[in-house]
């Protein structure tokens, strides 16, 4: 997609957004396409993709890194046919001077492979302060929350939507997620959806410790 091959010389853009919703392809080659390095963004701090809707199958990933003062990053690819995010994660490894993430995949055939490489990937992020994850509505199995162990525990805000029904904690991985977040001690505002009684997870310490605790009912 050149669309944006227009805006290459405003350099001194702080914050850019793009919303692609609804735009459906065929075969996908040009809207797979979308590749942040022509953008040439250097001064680039708040970055908003909206491509939601847009019947992808394949999505090239940006690469991130090339926007180095980037710290705020919110991606919306929710009601697609992606199932790999591979490409995605490389990038999100790069952004080390992020704060906030918001990352909407909800709606996708995603892979167990692929959810572990986003979570994998966020580990990189040491300075990240909100962070939102939305798998809903996806079929994968397991997330191993333990790759977070003694990572990423400066976050204040931490949102995470999984399918009930497909995301199956196991006891481990439960206790990994509690360990972490209770390591986290500027967590102010948590929201798990489903809540946390209907997994293994005991969250009566961090009840205690968080000014606002969000779930749904």
């Amino acid at each position: 997609m050149e669309f944006y091959s227009s805006l290459a010389s405003c350099q001194n853009l702080q914050t850019v957004t793009f919303d692609l919703r609804y735009i459906e392809n065929n075969n996908d080659e040009k809207i797979q396409a979308f590749n942040i390095q022509n953008l040439q963004y250097q001064n680039m701090i708040v970055l908003s993709i909206n491509m939601s809707s847009c019947s992808l199958t394949q999505f090239q990933a940006f690469d991130l890194g090339l926007v180095q003062n980037l710290t705020s990053l919110n991606i919306n690819l929710s009601n697609n046919k992606l199932s790999k995010f591979e490409e995605l994660a490389a990038g999100l490894e790069k952004c080390l001077h992020l704060q906030n993430l918001d990352l909407n995949l909800s709606n996708n055939q995603i892979e167990k492979e692929a959810a572990q490489s986003i979570i994998q990937s966020i580990t990189h992020i040491q300075n990240i302060r909100i962070l939102k994850l939305d798998f809903s509505n996806t079929f994968f199995k397991l997330i191993d929350f333990n790759v977070l162990e003694g990572k990423c525990e400066k976050i204040t805000l931490f949102s995470f939507l999984f399918e009930q029904q497909s995301l199956q904690y196991n006891q481990q991985s439960a206790i990994r997620l509690d360990q972490w977040l209770t390591n986290c001690m500027y967590l102010s505002t948590l929201k798990i959806y489903p809540t946390y009684r209907h997994s293994d997870i005991n969250i009566n310490k961090l009840k205690r410790k968080l000014k606002r605790f969000v779930a749904n009912k």
